[in-house]
Protein backbone atom coordinates (compact mmCIF):
# COMPACT_ATOMS: atom_id res chain seq x y z
CA UNK A 1 0.00 0.00 0.00
CA UNK A 2 1.14 3.37 -0.70
CA UNK A 3 2.12 5.80 2.02
CA UNK A 4 -1.20 7.76 1.06
CA UNK A 5 -3.29 4.87 2.09
CA UNK A 6 -1.16 4.16 5.13
CA UNK A 7 -1.77 7.64 6.28
CA UNK A 8 -5.08 7.85 5.97
CA UNK A 9 -5.14 4.52 7.80
CA UNK A 10 -3.45 5.96 10.73
CA UNK A 11 -5.84 8.85 10.59
CA UNK A 12 -8.50 6.56 11.14
CA UNK A 13 -7.03 4.98 13.79
CA UNK A 14 -5.90 8.31 15.62
CA UNK A 15 -9.36 10.02 14.95
CA UNK A 16 -11.67 6.96 15.92
CA UNK A 17 -9.61 7.12 18.92
CA UNK A 18 -9.69 10.25 20.25
CA UNK A 19 -12.97 10.87 18.96
CA UNK A 20 -15.24 7.79 19.35
CA UNK A 21 -12.77 6.22 21.98
CA UNK A 22 -12.25 3.30 19.91
CA UNK A 23 -9.18 1.28 19.40
CA UNK A 24 -9.30 0.08 15.55
CA UNK A 25 -6.76 -2.58 14.45
CA UNK A 26 -4.22 -1.28 11.64
CA UNK A 27 -5.63 -4.42 9.42
CA UNK A 28 -9.42 -2.90 10.21
CA UNK A 29 -8.40 0.37 9.11
CA UNK A 30 -6.80 -0.76 6.13
CA UNK A 31 -9.34 -2.45 4.99
CA UNK A 32 -11.95 0.59 6.16
CA UNK A 33 -9.87 2.58 3.97
CA UNK A 34 -10.23 0.07 1.18
CA UNK A 35 -13.76 -0.18 1.66
CA UNK A 36 -13.97 3.29 1.65
CA UNK A 37 -12.56 3.59 -1.97
CA UNK A 38 -15.02 0.58 -2.95
CA UNK A 39 -12.76 -2.55 -2.57
CA UNK A 40 -13.94 -5.50 -0.76
CA UNK A 41 -10.47 -5.71 0.94
CA UNK A 42 -7.16 -3.49 1.52
CA UNK A 43 -5.37 -6.61 -0.35
CA UNK A 44 -8.01 -5.43 -3.58
CA UNK A 45 -6.63 -2.65 -3.37
CA UNK A 46 -3.36 -3.25 -3.28
CA UNK A 47 -3.32 -5.44 -5.98
CA UNK A 48 -5.19 -2.27 -8.61
CA UNK A 49 -3.58 0.17 -6.75
CA UNK A 50 -2.38 1.86 -9.68
CA UNK A 51 -5.22 2.95 -10.42
CA UNK A 52 -5.74 5.36 -7.86
CA UNK A 53 -2.58 5.50 -5.80
CA UNK A 54 -0.84 9.28 -5.76
CA UNK A 55 -3.96 10.63 -6.82
CA UNK A 56 -4.41 13.77 -4.26
CA UNK A 57 -8.02 14.13 -5.20
CA UNK A 58 -9.32 11.04 -3.66
CA UNK A 59 -11.00 12.72 -0.67
CA UNK A 60 -12.86 14.57 -2.70
CA UNK A 61 -14.60 11.74 -3.98
CA UNK A 62 -17.60 10.54 -2.18
CA UNK A 63 -16.42 7.63 0.37
CA UNK A 64 -18.44 3.82 -0.38
CA UNK A 65 -20.58 4.39 2.74
CA UNK A 66 -22.22 1.23 2.14
CA UNK A 67 -19.16 -1.03 1.48
CA UNK A 68 -17.88 0.36 4.79
CA UNK A 69 -20.99 -1.17 6.72
CA UNK A 70 -20.87 -4.83 4.41
CA UNK A 71 -16.64 -4.58 5.70
CA UNK A 72 -18.01 -3.96 9.58
CA UNK A 73 -20.84 -6.63 9.10
CA UNK A 74 -18.12 -8.85 8.03
CA UNK A 75 -14.75 -8.24 10.44
CA UNK A 76 -14.67 -10.23 13.71
CA UNK A 77 -15.09 -7.95 16.86
CA UNK A 78 -15.23 -4.87 14.70
CA UNK A 79 -14.25 -1.92 16.63
CA UNK A 80 -17.34 0.41 15.41
CA UNK A 81 -20.73 -0.29 14.15
CA UNK A 82 -22.29 -0.29 10.89
CA UNK A 83 -24.08 2.84 11.97
CA UNK A 84 -21.11 4.26 11.77
CA UNK A 85 -20.31 4.10 8.63
CA UNK A 86 -20.99 7.25 6.98
CA UNK A 87 -18.64 8.62 9.75
CA UNK A 88 -16.09 6.05 9.57
CA UNK A 89 -16.29 7.51 5.84
CA UNK A 90 -15.78 10.43 6.32
CA UNK A 91 -12.85 10.36 8.73
CA UNK A 92 -10.68 8.10 5.79
CA UNK A 93 -11.86 11.17 3.16
CA UNK A 94 -9.84 13.38 5.40
CA UNK A 95 -7.41 10.90 5.62
CA UNK A 96 -6.80 10.48 2.04
CA UNK A 97 -6.95 14.51 1.45
CA UNK A 98 -3.25 15.80 1.60
CA UNK A 99 -3.04 17.99 4.95
CA UNK A 100 -2.85 21.61 4.95
CA UNK A 101 0.83 22.79 4.10
CA UNK A 102 0.78 25.52 6.92
CA UNK A 103 -0.90 24.12 9.83
CA UNK A 104 -0.81 20.35 9.03
CA UNK A 105 -4.64 19.60 9.32
CA UNK A 106 -6.03 17.08 7.38
CA UNK A 107 -9.76 17.87 5.72
CA UNK A 108 -11.38 16.78 3.13
CA UNK A 109 -11.91 20.60 2.67
CA UNK A 110 -8.53 21.31 2.06
CA UNK A 111 -7.77 22.45 -1.41
CA UNK A 112 -4.59 22.99 -3.46
CA UNK A 113 -2.66 26.44 -3.59
CA UNK A 114 -2.60 27.61 -7.17
CA UNK A 115 -4.16 27.60 -10.29
CA UNK A 116 -4.52 23.71 -10.41
CA UNK A 117 -7.81 21.87 -11.44
CA UNK A 118 -9.53 18.82 -9.91
CA UNK A 119 -8.38 15.96 -11.02
CA UNK A 120 -4.93 17.60 -11.95
CA UNK A 121 -2.31 14.89 -10.70
CA UNK A 122 0.67 15.91 -13.27
CA UNK A 123 2.62 17.65 -10.64
CA UNK A 124 2.43 17.69 -6.41
CA UNK A 125 0.76 20.75 -5.33
CA UNK A 126 1.01 22.18 -1.87
CA UNK A 127 -2.90 22.09 -0.09
CA UNK A 128 -4.21 24.43 2.73
CA UNK A 129 -6.82 24.25 4.54
CA UNK A 130 -10.06 26.61 4.77
CA UNK A 131 -9.01 28.21 8.02
CA UNK A 132 -5.52 29.29 7.08
CA UNK A 133 -6.74 30.31 3.43
CA UNK A 134 -9.08 32.86 5.40
CA UNK A 135 -6.22 33.90 7.78
CA UNK A 136 -2.72 35.88 7.19
CA UNK A 137 -0.80 33.30 6.73
CA UNK A 138 1.41 34.43 3.68
CA UNK A 139 -1.64 33.77 1.62
CA UNK A 140 -2.27 36.17 -1.15
CA UNK A 141 -5.05 36.19 -4.47
CA UNK A 142 -4.04 36.59 -8.38
CA UNK A 143 -6.36 39.60 -9.79
CA UNK A 144 -7.56 38.21 -12.57
CA UNK A 145 -8.16 34.63 -11.23
CA UNK A 146 -9.92 36.28 -8.25
CA UNK A 147 -10.25 34.59 -4.65
CA UNK A 148 -11.47 31.15 -5.70
CA UNK A 149 -7.76 30.58 -6.13
CA UNK A 150 -5.20 31.11 -3.62
CA UNK A 151 -1.45 31.12 -3.96
CA UNK A 152 1.21 31.79 -1.80
CA UNK A 153 2.82 35.43 -1.57
CA UNK A 154 5.87 34.70 -3.54
CA UNK A 155 4.03 33.16 -6.35
CA UNK A 156 2.47 36.86 -7.24
CA UNK A 157 4.26 39.31 -8.57
CA UNK A 158 4.44 43.51 -7.61
CA UNK A 159 1.32 44.23 -9.86
CA UNK A 160 -1.08 41.20 -7.99
CA UNK A 161 -0.84 38.37 -10.70
CA UNK A 162 0.11 34.99 -11.28
CA UNK A 163 2.60 33.05 -13.26
CA UNK A 164 -0.67 31.99 -15.64
CA UNK A 165 -1.86 36.15 -15.88
CA UNK A 166 1.93 37.63 -15.96
CA UNK A 167 1.65 40.65 -18.47
CA UNK A 168 -2.33 40.67 -18.56
CA UNK A 169 -2.06 44.55 -18.09
CA UNK A 170 1.22 45.15 -20.17
CA UNK A 171 0.71 47.30 -22.92
CA UNK A 172 2.73 46.34 -26.29
CA UNK A 173 4.07 49.36 -28.41
CA UNK A 174 1.00 50.10 -30.45
CA UNK A 175 -0.98 49.91 -27.44
CA UNK A 176 1.08 51.77 -25.28
CA UNK A 177 1.13 54.85 -27.99
CA UNK A 178 -2.97 54.41 -27.87
CA UNK A 179 -2.96 55.04 -24.52
CA UNK A 180 -0.55 57.73 -24.44
CA UNK A 181 -2.93 59.57 -27.66
CA UNK A 182 -6.08 58.99 -25.61
CA UNK A 183 -4.14 60.89 -22.34
CA UNK A 184 -3.57 63.75 -24.76
CA UNK A 185 -6.89 64.22 -26.45
CA UNK A 186 -8.90 64.45 -23.22
CA UNK A 187 -5.91 66.35 -21.26
CA UNK A 188 -6.77 68.71 -24.60
CA UNK A 189 -10.69 68.80 -24.84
Amino acid sequence: MTDVFKAAAGHLRQEAEQNLGVRIGSGQAHNLVAAALGYKSAAALRADFRSCCDDPWLGQKPANVSAIANLITRMQEPAVTPSQAALIGEIVLDGLTPACAICGTMDRTNFPLGNVEPGDTRKEHEWTCRTCAKNDNGLDVCHCCGPIVIFRVEDIDDKGLCEMHKGEFDFDLDEERDAESLIEYWENH
